[in-house]
């Protein structure tokens, strides 16, 4: 059914809930000052026309159960209801509310979703009410993508600090077959099931960290800890960007992404251990030297050792073992100078991965005659 639509300031369209709109080639639509276009309907909407209503106040609400939108729309707000699947087959720009009650949002190859408006006017997003397909923002500050997949269901991505410029995000169901890069000693898990696909010109000027949701994640192991990890391209390397923090639901990276492949890897938790016994004295040549288990995992450190009155006897940054085989402390140290008796040692160390910690343990000089 065709209408042509001649607009003055408010038109809601009677007989539109059930009709299939058509804006022809040769519609006459003409705005006034603050027009409001009201449209709700079940059916299809074609725009074969170059008025787009970006010039209006578009009010669009799909309350069909499966229904397509072709050509292009700048709707005000937009409205998703009644279930089933929005197939979009042109480009569709909402500049100030989208809300996802129920149905999915699905762009074709041919179509394009992208969302101009405050982050306040993104509402809903549910098992029922997603963005299947790339997902387009340009906002600033706290962003988040409603996303999912058939097959994976809702899995939201929110990025902590967007610059303002146009990115794109969807939910792949597919493998990532991804691999730990060889650096990545923690990364020992990365789930294979689905992964998230980043379109955007230059993710180094983002510089923010990722909220990525945890739905359909298999359990990669009761001894790891979510984490986030990126690559450049599927099949490729993967890289640890660890966990800020976790919940059941979902898992924030620690460190800024900058790749456009992203997917949920398991990660051990390496910890430092702090040797209680220096006996330099001793023919043996064993216990000559400070030791700390692991610490080459960790060359962003400082290592302190305090005697019984917390007085700094040492300072180390950047401490590796004097027995490191490929590594060995370069800084001379004369462990046989120290006195007999109790000391600390405290070791602050971090990694991108894991963040700063810190840790103490009591030393105990050792002299035997």
């Amino acid at each position: 059914m065709t209408r042509k639509l001649l607009v003055a300031l408010v038109c809601i369209v009677p007989g539109l809930a059930s009709a299939q709109i058509v804006i022809s080639a040769n519609a006459t639509i003409s705005t006034g000052n603050n027009p409001d276009v009201v449209i709700v309907t079940s059916s299809n909407i074609t725009n074969n026309s170059n008025f787009d209503f970006s010039s209006s106040q578009l009010h669009l609400a799909l309350e069909g159960s499966n229904q397509t939108l072709s050509g292009s729309l700048v709707p005000l707000r937009l409205r998703v209801d009644g279930g089933g699947i929005k197939t979009i087959n042109g480009n569709i720009t909402v500049t100030s509310a989208l809300t996802l009650q129920n149905g999915i949002l699905k762009p074709s190859p041919t179509g394009k979703l992208l969302y101009t408006g405050p982050q306040q006017g993104l509402t809903g997003g549910s098992e029922s009410s997603y963005v299947e397909g790339p997902f387009f923002l340009t906002g600033s500050g706290p962003v988040t993508f409603p996303i999912g997949a058939q097959g994976v269901g809702y899995a939201p991505a929110s990025i902590a600090d967007a610059p303002g410029q146009l990115i794109g995000i969807e939910v792949i169901n597919s493998t990532p077959a991804l691999v730990p890069a060889i650096s990545e000693v923690e990364l020992s898990a990365i789930d294979n099931t689905h992964y998230w696909s980043v379109s955007a010109d230059d993710l180094s000027s983002f510089n923010s960290v990722i909220n990525l949701s945890l739905n359909s994640t298999p359990l990669l192991g009761a001894d790891l800890s979510p984490v986030v990890v990126e690559a450049d391209a599927p099949g490729g390397e993967a890289f640890n960007l660890g966990s800020l923090s976790a919940s059941e639901n979902s898992v924030t990276s620690l460190t800024p992404f900058t790749r456009k492949i992203l997917a949920i890897g398991g990660s051990t938790t390496i910890d430092i251990k702090i040797h209680d016994l220096i006996s330099p004295f001793t023919p043996d040549n064993m216990n000559d030297e400070l030791y700390i288990e692991n610490i080459g995992k960790f060359p962003t450190n400082t290592v302190t050792l305090l005697d019984r009155w917390g007085v700094p006897v040492k300072e180390w940054k950047n401490f590796t073992n004097y027995s490191d085989p490929v590594n060995p402390n370069a800084e001379v140290f004369n462990f046989t100078g120290l006195s007999p008796g109790n000391y600390i040692c405290v070791v602050e160390y971090s990694s991108p991965t894991q963040g700063t910690r810190k840790k103490s343990q009591m030393v105990t000089v050792l002299k035997i005659k």
